[in-house]
C-alpha cells in the first residue's frame, strides 16, 4: 500500500510512524483498505494512492510505502463542458459530476 500525506507533515517523525497505530488498529479489526481511503494519525491525514490488489485487508506481510510528494488540496476547480450542445451548470453537475463528490 502506498500512502501519501495530505499537505506537509512534521519532518521530525517518519511518515509511517504518524499512522502506524491507526494501521495496526485497522489490521486488527480486519478493515478493508482501498485506493482513495484516508488514514488519520499523529495529527496528519494520509491517502492510499496505490494498493495491490486495489482493495483488501492489511496483513503482517503488507508492505507500506510513503515516499513521494504530499497530496495537494485544491481550493477551486473549474469544469467546462465541450460538445455539440450546450449544457447548463446544473445539468453538468447533476448528470456528470455529482457522483464524485
Amino acid at each position: 500500500i502506498h500512502l501519501l500525506p495530505v499537505g506537509e507533515v512534521d519532518g521530525r517523525r517518519a511518515r509511517l510512524d504518524l499512522v502506524s497505530a491507526e494501521l495496526r488498529r485497522r489490521r486488527a479489526e480486519g478493515q478493508v483498505i482501498a485506493i482513495g481511503d484516508v488514514v488519520r494519525g499523529g495529527g496528519a491525514a494520509f491517502v492510499a494512492i496505490k494498493c495491490d490488489p486495489p482493495s483488501g485487508r492489511l496483513g503482517l506481510a503488507t508492505e507500506y510505502f510513503t515516499d513521494g510528494s504530499p497530496i495537494v488540496e485544491f481550493e477551486k476547480i473549474q469544469f467546462s463542458a465541450w460538445g455539440e450542445s450546450e449544457v447548463s451548470t446544473e445539468r453538468l453537475f447533476s448528470e456528470y459530476l455529482s457522483s464524485y463528490f
